[in-house]
């Protein structure tokens, strides 16, 4: 089955949160022209339009939704976009929808509109209040960790799958086993460990997080996971990425094999670009309003984005684990090889590749 997924920024890179980390929000900063606000009911409608006559019949459509904060937009937006999708789609595609929101929003009503039409919600947590409190306070400085830790409690109530997205810094890097016993714990069924990078030409790219704590941190939550039950452990992204990779399959996550696949990112006024982590000018691909997908499809900016390369670790040439990685998403290379002869991944990788390869044909696939 085809495959087309756009990832849609409605709110742009507003939001009612104040991370310390956050990437988005600098490049927004760096565009030579606004970018407005919200999306418009105008902007929405064309995208619908021209994903689906863009599209075969029976091709998997999905919308995911992402910031900045998503929400922002209002519910009556998600509530339009997703009426008009479902009533044009009339059986043609099978269709999905998802969104990556900081929780801080969401009430039953938001859950109820999830819950209605199927959503995959991505939360973002990043550990126990202490930690998670660190880097994502409310736009006024206030903590958010009890409004996100009921938000989780809520979509469970109401039955909407979510995963949880922790981004790991240096200063939460040191305390793994706490972070995963307590994710474990509270039932969280579905985990993603994101490493914390400086944003693209940071002058101290080390005061977010270093390759070495990066590698520690993996190795104990891994050795978490291994310890607990497999039939009601968390599933981590992370290592269900290198267990489809061992199986043969290709990874679902984005860069895990090393290379790109373009994104169709919309931005709040309809401009689409290659990839979230770039989303530069230098690579826009034109915008949803006035030109088709084909069009788009076939860019300058796709083609500049595909040419562009971040070197890859000089170790990748004789790494045994390489066929596991490729050398990873051209995004993360530069975190990646920052400590000369190390590479995180490889350390990892080779510290657990025994126990993975075992899991690999164990642990059920999907």
């Amino acid at each position: 089955m085809k495959y087309f997924s756009a990832l849609i920024k409605p709110a742009s890179s507003l939001c009612n949160m104040r991370c310390a980390y956050c990437f988005y929000s600098s490049l927004a900063a760096g565009r030579d022209t606004a970018v407005p606000s919200m999306m418009s009911a105008s902007t929405a409608s064309a995208l619908i339009d021209k994903v689906y006559a863009f599209c075969g019949r029976g091709t998997a459509v999905g919308f995911t939704f992402q910031g900045g904060e998503p929400t922002l937009a209002g519910r009556g937006f998600f509530e339009r976009f997703c009426r008009e999708a479902a009533e044009k789609n009339a059986g043609r595609f099978e269709l999905s929808f998802a969104i990556q929101t900081n929780g801080l929003l969401l009430d039953d009503k938001w859950c109820g509109l999830f819950k209605q039409y199927g959503f995959l919600v991505g939360l973002s947590l990043d550990g126990g209040r202490e930690i998670h409190d660190r880097n994502r306070s409310a736009a006024g400085g206030s903590s958010t960790f009890g409004k996100v830790s009921a938000a989780a409690k809520l979509l469970a109530r109401a039955g909407v799958p979510f995963n949880i997205l922790c981004v790991v810094t240096d200063a939460s890097a040191r305390r793994a086993r706490e972070i995963y016993r307590g994710f474990s714990s509270s039932g969280y069924e579905y985990i993603h460990f994101i490493p914390c990078l400086a944003p693209i030409g940071d002058s101290e790219p080390d005061r977010f997080l270093s390759p070495q704590n990066y590698a520690a941190f993996l190795k104990e939550v891994f050795d978490a996971y291994c310890e607990d039950d497999p039939v009601s452990r968390p599933r981590v992204r992370n290592f269900d990425n290198y267990l489809m990779l061992l199986r043969g399959q290709p990874a679902e996550m984005c860069g895990a094999m090393g290379f790109c696949t373009p994104q169709f990112v919309v931005e709040s006024d309809g401009a689409v670009y290659p990839c979230d982590f770039f989303a530069l000018e230098r690579f826009a691909c034109g915008n949803i309003n006035t030109e088709p997908v084909a069009v788009i499809a076939e860019s300058r900016g796709i083609a500049d984005f595909l040419a562009f390369e971040t070197q890859k670790n000089a170790l990748c040439a004789e790494c045994p684990v390489y066929p596991v990685c490729g050398g990873g998403c051209k995004r993360y290379r530069p975190f990646y090889f920052m400590e000369a002869g190390y590479c995180p991944l490889r350390d990892f990788l080779e510290y657990a590749l025994e126990r993975l390869r075992a899991l690999a044909f164990t642990v059920p696939a999907g």
